[in-house]
């Protein structure tokens, strides 16, 4: 009988081993493409949280520029 033969319509060990094998091949490689899909938008939120934490700091940045502006405003009108 050879190795990864069906005999008589059963399957031998070794057929059964290499049919696991090909299933465990195939669930890693699905497990691989789901943490990449992964990665890929782990890395995208990342871009978009560093985009929001500049942006807020420009904000903060630009009020209190503002604020500025307007205190020394009314102690140029204080010196009138």
């Amino acid at each position: 009988m050879k190795p990864n033969s069906v005999h008589g319509g059963v399957k031998t060990h070794s057929s059964r081993s290499s049919s696991r094998r090909s299933e465990l091949l195939a669930l890693k490689q699905a497990e691989a493409e789901s943490a990449k899909i992964k990665l890929k938008y782990t890395q995208q939120e990342a871009a978009f949280l560093k985009q929001k934490a500049e942006s807020e700091a420009n904000l903060q940045v630009l009020s209190q520029e503002k604020a500025f502006e307007a205190s020394a405003s009314n102690c140029k009108l204080c010196l009138l």
